[in-house]
C-alpha cells in the first residue's frame, strides 16, 4: 500500500518562513502529497 503524505504548512509570509515554503512545495510535489497552507496572524494585544 502506498503511503499517503498530509503536509500543514503554518506561515505568516515572512521571509523567514520562505525557505521552508520552498522545502513543502517540493517535498509535496516529489510525493504526490496534500499541501494544505495556513497563514498565521498574530493580532497585537493591548491591554
Amino acid at each position: 500500500m502506498k503511503q499517503q503524505f498530509k503536509i500543514l504548512l503554518a506561515t505568516d509570509y515572512s521571509e523567514e518562513v520562505m525557505n521552508s515554503e520552498r522545502y513543502a512545495v517540493q517535498f509535496a510535489e516529489q510525493t504526490n502529497a496534500v499541501l494544505t497552507i495556513v497563514h498565521v496572524y498574530e493580532i497585537p494585544f493591548n491591554s
